[in-house]
């Protein structure tokens, strides 16, 4: 890693000098707890220093650096439901769309992001994000030799083009090497990247789930009124709720039961679970 050099793609860490430039013109930016990093975002040409000159640019350019678990939720905002709930609850139909999100965000496709995963530095204890187009400026003249006394992490040459491309909107695409191309295993990295970002802390549910939860917990509340549902008896309801198949079964008998078409309810519903054919044919409508 070049010490001597800022170069586009950089890792800063807000240290006490980082802060005080920072604090100099951007005083939320130096106190906030969600702002423990920084990446650079000026190209490297602009960040030169010839002769002990000055480099080109007088400003450095930084993005900020959050948590990649305030991005996830900002997605799931639109695919959760209106419920408060210890554990938060999503939309079974959406469970695709956001694995597809997390994938788009694990190769640094999504607009206006670069995930840097913590097994990349030895410094990062979890994953972050780089926010684009949420930058600041710093003047370069003066604040040069504080961020640098902040670099921590530099970014190989074509992840600094992607940053680069990134911020530039570029019509062409830099090419960057995916997941795929260099750990043993990607699709094991890929889970654990989807569950420790999303699936450990959420339910996904259909909307007939969905109400049986809402119905078990008015139940148990009723039965417990002095007792607030924490995250233990949340996880407890959960493994209560039948699954889709279970529901749309119990509906079939309830409707025979109506019409007086149904002799005994528990050998009917031990038939209907026990077909293979139904059984497949209820997973696959449900998928």
């Amino acid at each position: 890693m070049d010490r001597q050099s800022l170069l586009q793609g950089d890792l800063l860490v807000r240290n006490e000098r980082l802060r005080a430039a920072l604090g100099d013109a951007h005083q939320y930016y130096a106190d906030s707890s969600d702002y423990s990093h920084f990446l650079v975002l000026t190209q490297s040409c602009d960040l030169v220093r010839r002769s002990g000159r000055q480099p080109k640019s007088r400003y450095i350019t930084l993005a900020a650096v959050r948590p990649v678990s305030i991005v996830v939720d900002r997605f799931l905002e639109r695919h959760k439901f209106t419920y408060s709930f210890p554990i938060m609850l999503c939309k079974k139909e959406r469970e695709t769309v956001a694995r597809e999100f997390l994938e788009r965000l694990l190769h640094n496709t999504v607009d206006g992001f670069f995930l840097l995963k913590k097994d990349c530095h030895p410094l990062l204890d979890e994953d972050i994000c780089a926010f684009l187009p949420l930058s600041v400026a710093l003047r370069s003249a003066e604040h040069y030799e504080a961020c640098l006394s902040a670099k921590i992490g530099q970014m190989d040459h074509i992840f600094a083009a992607k940053i680069g491309w990134l911020v530039g909107n570029l019509y062409s695409r830099v090419g960057t090497p995916d997941i795929e191309e260099h750990v043993a295993n990607p699709q094991a990295y890929k889970e654990k990247f989807y569950d420790e970002t999303l699936f450990q802390r959420t339910a996904w549910l259909s909307t007939g789930q969905f109400e049986q939860l809402r119905e078990i917990v008015r139940y148990w509340s009723k039965l417990n009124p002095a007792i607030r549902i924490n995250e233990e008896i949340a996880q407890e309801i959960l493994t209560q709720l039948p699954s889709d198949q279970q529901l749309i079964i119990e509906r079939v008998i309830a409707l025979l039961h109506d019409a007086n078409l149904l002799g005994s309810e528990a050998e009917a519903r031990n038939v209907l679970l026990n077909d293979v054919y139904l059984q497949n044919a209820l997973k696959n409508a449900s998928a």
